[in-house]
């Protein structure tokens, strides 16, 4: 029940909790003082009453009557890699003799059920058991006291060390209640001046790397001096920093680009998610915090490499400004030769010639693969599910990344940006290539929400199938629609809605995300908004609409183009592009429609699969999969062993966390996460900045969601959101505009905002944190901007 400091580690923590066990690992680093201490242990403290009297007794043996002690919390949740529960529990300073250590310790374990510390354990901890163990340990005669960061908590760079230092006991330092002086050191070199000599800075932070390589992270440690010398008394990792990838450390710079911000999906991903997507993706992806990146440090180190910096910025300026932030930062050096040789790239795409044969031969290679993929994996389940998988990747990559393809998208993607920079140079339009993408032929996403409000129309007739929709939470609410008059029809349409479409979800990359089809209840609302809100034929006259303002806005620039000098030739050169546009925008959805409807197919067999694992007693529950790789489910299969339920509870812990934090759009290895700036001049005060990526200006209420099932947003709606994918198209016909966190001028967000003539602002930083929901507000997709009108403050 109670235990000395000096017998206690990491493995103890259930029994010694986190801040215990810190301090005992920290007391068997070599030159680490740690002052002498016990804890009682969760086996006493477990229960509401008094303590047991063997704890009490022990307790009274272990305790000096003469000494000082500090009594704090060492709760089992607390001082862990993914939450610090730092100042949730109470901790009773200078505590003098027997009874009044056994009354803190009292009032240390009750604080477990303060309100604030269970709301902070429901946000950080979700379903993990709060136990408290207590942690006694005398007192330290304190000359100075503070704080060491072994690695800068803001930025992140693992080469920086951050003290802070008061006079006396820390305790004020940590509460808040005064101002300590700062130090920061590099390389051991000191800045900043104080309480605490440069040299005694230097001494500490020698220790802290000592710590820091001992515990295997960055650390978060308390500390004080005395006439003794250096003592800690608490150590933490330090929970706000983006985790590395593996190998970040191996002496070489390290450039990791977020593979979620260009895929519109920063969420993080399951074990299972992040193995098959990086089976499908082709460039070598390393993981950290849950997320995907890639390494561009080759590409930066070359001039000839820098392209790939240059065309990143295009379409997402946030990340331009970060990788310009690292090559201003000497980080990546030049790489010595011929720097035509030094990184190989791809050669530049030859534009297409606009014949809409071309894209109607790529999709029916597209369709003939995926109808072949169909026939291999109808037959496939059991042990080998997973290599069956593995092996129609392979055909699925062969298939979409046909030279040919990437051709006829850069020819689309190419020509929108002819347009947008010659346009504004010759006429002053903004934005031309946005009306010019509208109501392309064959957008797969766009088609999506068209095809939704198809289905509305069907559903319209019906009363009483609407009826059922309205009431839909599971899914009978089909087999309902067959006994009502006209619902068999709209179950009809429904169905062959979700036949095409129904592979899709929010986040569509990652296999373990529940597609639409599976709860198809959860599409209610939407389409019932649209029954309420859209007309019959909504679908085919908004796209005529689109289309017809695409051709007008063309033949507009084209007169006013000829009546310049050598007008001509500019509007021959600019007919070409516009061409370029109608013929191959529409197609660049297509190949991403084919990977997700793949997707689709391998996670129906991957549910198949984790239900016969459960079955067999390999896996606890079919969800259990998802925490595991391809591989690992892959050996489960094969040998059918139980899966290691301590692995399975420490992957969920990991995947909660993960969670929770927030990936830069740049991770270098030094540690430093750079999310990117927007500089931008003339912005109207409180206005918030984004990248314009559909032009037009509207007004309207703020709709803050965050996951597109089951929304009804109606006329007049701004979405505002974190991220879009091709998922959210069916809510866009029914909104006025769109706002996200994350995004550029060509995420298929901004592609299908421009295909519907939504004017949409993007990359907008903590949009979702800083535009109240219900607030009405401006968005100005032209400039790039977005104001709050009224219904709240913007937090900043």
């Amino acid at each position: 029940m109670v235990m000395a400091l000096d017998e206690v580690d990491g493995a103890l923590r259930a029994t010694v909790g986190g801040k215990a066990a810190q301090l005992g690992a920290l007391a068997r680093i070599a030159g680490v003082r740690v002052p002498d201490g016990f804890v009682v242990t969760t086996a006493a403290t477990h229960g509401t009453d008094g303590l047991p009297p063997a704890a009490v007794a022990a307790i009274a043996a272990a305790v000096d009557p003469d000494a000082a002690y500090a009594v704090r919390s060492s709760a089992t949740v607390e001082d862990a890699p993914d939450a610090s529960f730092a100042g949730q529990f109470t901790s009773v300073l200078g505590v003098v003799g027997v009874d009044a250590v056994l009354a803190a310790v009292d009032r240390v374990r009750a604080s477990r059920l303060d309100d604030h510390a269970a709301r902070y354990a429901a946000h950080v901890a979700a379903d993990a058991p709060v136990a408290m163990a207590v942690v006694v340990q005398r007192m330290v005669d304190a000359r100075v006291s503070g704080v060491l960061f072994t690695a800068d908590p803001v930025t992140g760079d693992r080469r920086v060390a951050r003290v802070e230092a008061t006079a006396g006991l820390g305790q004020a330092l940590v509460d808040g209640t005064v101002t300590p002086d700062g130090y920061t050191v590099r390389d051991g070199s000191v800045s900043g001046e104080g309480v605490l000599p440069a040299p005694q800075v230097a001494e500490l932070v020698a220790l802290g790397r000592r710590v820091e390589a001992a515990l295997g992270a960055p650390q978060d440690l308390e500390w004080c001096l005395d006439e003794d010398g250096f003592a800690f008394v608490q150590a933490r990792p330090i929970t706000t920093l983006f985790p590395l990838p593996a190998g970040a450390d191996d002496g070489d710079p390290h450039v990791y680009v977020s593979v979620g911000h260009q895929q519109m999906m920063t969420d993080a991903m399951a074990p299972l998610g992040r193995s098959l997507w990086r089976l499908v993706a082709r460039p070598v992806m390393h993981e950290a915090g849950g997320r995907l990146f890639v390494d561009v440090a080759p590409l930066l180190a070359s001039p000839a490499g820098r392209s790939v910096h240059r065309t990143l910025a295009e379409h997402d300026p946030l990340l331009g400004d970060a990788l310009d932030t690292v090559l201003a930062s000497g980080l990546v050096p030049d790489l010595p030769g011929d720097p035509e040789d030094a990184v190989p790239l791809p050669a530049a795409a030859e534009p297409l010639p606009a014949d809409p044969a071309i894209v109607q031969e790529l999709i029916d290679a597209i369709d003939a693969d995926e109808a072949a993929s169909a026939e291999r994996l109808r037959a496939a389940g059991g042990p080998t599910v997973v290599a069956a998988i593995r092996e129609d990747v392979a055909q699925l990559k062969a298939s979409l990344f046909d030279p040919r393809s990437h051709r006829a998208i850069m020819t689309g993607m190419d020509a929108t940006a002819w347009l947008d920079e010659h346009l504004a140079r010759w006429l002053g339009e903004r934005g031309a290539g946005d009306v010019l993408n509208r109501s392309v032929a064959g957008n797969v996403s766009s088609e999506m929400g068209l095809a939704l409000l198809d289905v509305a129309d069907v559903a319209r007739r019906s009363p009483a199938a609407c009826a059922v929709l309205d009431a839909a939470t599971d899914r009978t609410f089909l087999g309902r629609l067959d006994a009502v008059p006209g619902g068999p029809e709209v179950r009809r349409a429904l169905e062959e809605w979700l036949d095409r479409y129904g592979m899709r979800c929010s986040g569509e990359i990652d296999v373990t995300r529940t597609r639409v089809r599976e709860r198809p209840w959860t599409l209610a609302p939407t389409l019932l908004a649209h029954v309420r809100h859209a007309e019959d034929g909504a679908g085919n006259r908004r796209f005529e609409e689109g289309r017809l303002t695409a051709l007008t806005y063309r033949d507009e620039v084209l007169a006013r183009l000829r009546e310049r000098p050598d007008g001509e030739r500019l509007a021959r050169e600019t007919a070409l592009r516009i061409d370029r546009v109608r013929t191959f925008a529409g197609y660049r959805e297509y190949p991403k429609y084919a990977i997700v409807r793949r997707l689709g197919r391998y996670r129906e067999l991957l549910l198949a699969e984790a239900a016969r694992l459960t079955d067999a007693g390999v896996l606890r529950a079919p969800d259990d999969a998802a925490l595991l790789t391809l591989d690992e489910l892959e050996t489960a299969a094969r040998t059918g062993a139980p899966v290691d339920d301590l692995l399975l509870q420490e992957r969920a812990r990991r995947h909660r966390a993960d969670r929770r934090l927030e990936p830069p759009r740049v991770l270098l290895s030094t540690g430093e996460a750079l999310h990117g700036r927007l500089h931008r001049d003339g912005v109207p005060a409180g206005a918030l900045v984004g990248l314009a990526v559909s032009r037009g200006t509207v007004e309207g209420r703020a709709r803050v969601v965050l996951d597109p099932t089951g929304v009804a947003l109606g006329p007049g709606d701004v979405l505002v959101t974190a991220h879009t994918d091709p998922s959210w198209s069916p809510v866009f016909v029914g909104i006025a505009g769109l706002v996200t966190e994350v995004g550029g001028a060509m995420t298929h967000g901004a592609v299908v905002a421009r295909e519907y003539g939504l004017p949409a602002v993007v990359g907008v930083a903590g949009a979702t944190r800083r535009i109240p929901d219900g607030a009405r507000v401006r968005v100005h997709g032209t400039d790039g901007i977005v104001e709050v009108l009224d219904g709240g403050r913007v937090d900043r």
